[in-house]
């Protein structure tokens, strides 16, 4: 003979506790008990530690939206929550996991946004990434204005993306958050943006339109990778005087790929000399540092 546990009449401190503990299909499985333990499940706190990845994509296939949850690590495995439409296409059951929660009217984005707002409640989210492949400017700003996805650190962008999308994109940048841009990404030759290099990571695959002019005006990021440019040799020595010149970090890691390569014989002389002045510097920092402490 079985006899059930009665879950839902426990305190609620201790229920939060034990389903804290359980994983995230097995969360996920109480919650689809009943109605009552689902907004039983919903009310509880769980700590932000979740980690959320959103696909949208516009084709001729229709319009997708998925959901991926996980927890940190390479090893996760994420349970997927699919909101999108598609034309005359049957839908991918293994992602059609709580079909009911997207209960409401609406194009993908909005279905997205319906199911995600209860997805943050069961498993809180500490870092959240937007994927957009082959998506309209309509879209785009529609994805970042919306309040349920206003908490994004990453955006990765592929397909065609358009110009303005991306500028959309560069409009919401903070020194935690990150942009990247495949090569597919094209952006024209005159492209200009003040935040394009204001973010925490900025990866541009295609950067024919960086100039030297945007680069020496970075502020305190932490990595900015360039892939195919049209600087040359002597405008990136003329940036990296720049940055060990300044009294502020202007970046911690930068990659350039650079039109017709680097005199390296040149440029190790350059580095040497650039190091020493560096060194000296900091030396110099210390010093001043030290000699105002012995002074208070």
């Amino acid at each position: 003979m079985t006899t059930s546990f009665p879950i839902q009449k426990l305190p609620y401190l201790v229920l939060m506790k034990t389903v804290g503990l359980m994983a995230n299909t097995e969360r996920l499985a109480l919650l689809l008990t009943s109605k009552k333990t689902e907004s039983l499940v919903l009310s509880l706190k769980f700590p932000n530690d979740k980690v959320h990845t959103i696909y949208f994509a516009e084709g001729s296939c229709g319009f997708m939206a998925s959901i991926l949850v996980s927890d940190h690590g390479e090893n996760a495995t994420p349970i997927k929550f699919d909101c999108s439409l598609r034309n005359g296409a049957g839908r991918n059951e293994e992602m059609n996991v709580i079909q009911k929660w997207c209960d409401v009217e609406g194009d993908f984005i909005k279905r997205a946004q319906t199911i995600y707002t209860k997805i943050q409640k069961l498993f809180p989210v500490s870092g959240l990434s937007l994927r957009l492949n082959y998506v309209s400017t309509e879209s785009v700003e529609r994805i970042l204005a919306a309040p349920e996805f206003k908490h994004w650190w990453e955006v990765y962008t592929s397909g065609n993306i358009q110009p303005d999308a991306i500028k959309l994109i560069m409009d919401h940048a903070t020194p935690n958050r990150r942009i990247i841009c495949t090569s597919d990404i094209k952006l024209p030759i005159d492209f200009c943006h003040p935040n394009a290099f204001a973010f925490k990571i900025a990866q541009y695959s295609v950067a024919t339109w960086a100039s030297l002019d945007q680069l020496l005006a970075i502020r305190y990021v932490d990595f900015i990778g360039l892939g195919q440019t049209k600087l040359q040799c002597d405008d990136v020595n003329v940036l990296l005087h720049k940055f060990l010149e300044t009294g502020y970090q202007m970046c911690n890691e930068l990659e350039i790929s650079v039109t017709g390569g680097i005199d390296e014989e040149m440029n190790a002389g350059e580095m040497r000399q650039m190091e020493i002045e560096r060194v000296e510097r900091e030396i110099n920092e210390a010093e001043q540092a030290l000699m105002a402490a012995m002074a208070e």
